[in-house]
C-alpha cells in the first residue's frame, strides 16, 4: 500500500512552502525520473469515488508499506502503459532493494 497524492494539492502546498522557482526545479526533476521517492501517475479522464485524477497524482514510495489484498476494495484508479509498468518496476526495485545504510551485525 502506498499514499496517493493529489498533484493538485502537492503543486499548491509545496508552491506556499518553498516558493515558486524551487517548486519549478522539483518538478523538472520529477519530470525526469530523478527524484526516487515519487512516481507520477499520469492524469484520469474521470473521477472515482470521491477521488478525482486531473491533473494527476504521486506515489509517495517513502510510505509504501505491506496490506493484506482481502483489505482492498472499489476499483481501479488508472491504467500504466508498457513503459510506464517498467518505469514503476524500476523504482520499486531500486527503494527495495537498494544497499541499506548499515552493514547488519553479525551474529553468532
Amino acid at each position: 500500500m502506498c499514499p496517493l497524492i493529489l498533484f493538485k494539492d502537492f503543486v499548491a502546498e509545496y508552491e506556499r512552502a518553498m516558493g515558486a522557482a524551487a517548486l519549478e526545479s522539483f518538478v523538472a526533476a520529477l519530470a525526469k525520473n530523478d527524484v526516487s521517492r515519487l512516481f507520477f501517475l499520469p492524469p484520469t479522464p474521470r473521477a472515482f469515488g470521491d477521488v478525482e485524477l486531473t491533473h494527476g497524482a504521486l506515489l509517495y514510495l517513502n510510505q509504501l508499506c505491506h496490506t493484506p489484498v482481502s483489505l482492498f476494495s472499489g476499483s481501479a484508479i488508472c491504467a500504466l502503459s508498457t513503459y510506464g509498468l517498467e518505469r514503476l518496476d524500476a523504482k520499486f526495485q531500486s527503494r527495495l532493494f537498494r544497499p541499506k545504510a548499515e552493514s547488519l551485525p553479525i551474529v553468532t
